[in-house]
């Protein structure tokens, strides 16, 4: 008879994700760290290893991008507009993994299910779906005065860099 091994490493399936989702990830894990506090000595290992990684996968993914957005170029406006609701997506998605009851966590999912039902999916689309979903997005962030919302949960940032 065989007897399945149970451990922390058997029961967590994050499946297969290329380099972008990894470092994604390793940001998230490494925020969350950070916005915990002090951890115990075997966390705080772990969480340098983790640092350590992320460093050199951001590093690695560096190299391959070419140069970074010239804000003069024709094409920099969609770049950082794709890049501004996609950063803002995936900050309001680390919410939906954590279990706490937090009225924060609680204000980033409602924000996140509000404003990404389908996710960021629009960002890759055309020119004309990336301006009309960003404009549908603002006038519904104005319209039901969710500003303070965000400064609420420290994405002042991310809406000003969405608006």
């Amino acid at each position: 008879m065989v007897v399945p091994v149970i451990d922390a490493q058997s029961m967590v399936s994050l499946g297969v994700m290329d380099s972008s989702e990894g470092a994604a990830l390793a940001a998230k894990v490494l925020a969350l760290a950070r916005s915990v506090g002090k951890l115990p000595p075997l966390l705080a290992d772990a969480i340098e290893g983790v640092a350590a990684a992320e460093a050199a996968l951001a590093e690695a993914l560096r190299g391959g991008l070419g140069p970074a957005i010239d804000e003069g170029s024709q094409e920099a406006p969609d770049r950082l507009l794709q890049a501004s609701w996609s950063a803002t997506e995936a900050w309001l998605a680390g919410a939906l993994r954590l279990p706490s009851k937090d009225p924060h966590v609680a204000i980033a999912r409602s924000l996140h299910g509000a404003l990404f039902p389908d996710g960021a999916a629009f960002v890759r689309g055309t020119h004309e779906r990336l301006w009309s979903e960003s404009k549908r997005r603002l006038e519904y962030i104005e319209k039901e005065k969710l500003d303070g919302e965000f400064k609420k949960i420290g994405g002042a940032a991310y809406l000003a860099a969405v608006k």
